[in-house]
């Protein structure tokens, strides 16, 4: 997982994870001391250690972090829990069947 912890947002610690968990384009781009605009998904659970949507991160009018890659991210992951509830619904309605026909 890749962070950064800005010195304006004291209470939060912004992140980006990739299923690849290639950062270093993210570790080549930025410094101690940089100064970034970053846009992010402030939500209020504080439980979490590091808040994980973090849209986009510009330094210097540059993209570092490219908002596509987030909107990806969460395209695959709500593919993701499609097909696992089409599945859980297909094997609910199997098992079932089979309770059904046994009495």
């Amino acid at each position: 997982m890749f962070f950064i912890y800005l010195d304006n947002l004291r209470n939060q610690k912004l992140g980006v994870y990739r299923f690849s968990k290639n950062y270093s384009d993210l570790d080549n781009s930025l410094l101690i001391g940089d100064t970034v605009t970053v846009f992010f998904i402030d939500r209020p659970d504080k439980g979490e250690n590091i808040n994980i949507d973090l849209i986009q991160l510009n330094k210097n009018e540059k993209v570092i972090l490219d908002k596509l890659e987030y909107d990806n991210k969460e395209k695959r992951f709500l593919v993701l829990m499609i097909i696992v509830g089409i599945v859980s619904i297909g094997l609910s309605y199997l098992y079932f069947k089979r309770l059904i026909l046994k009495t």
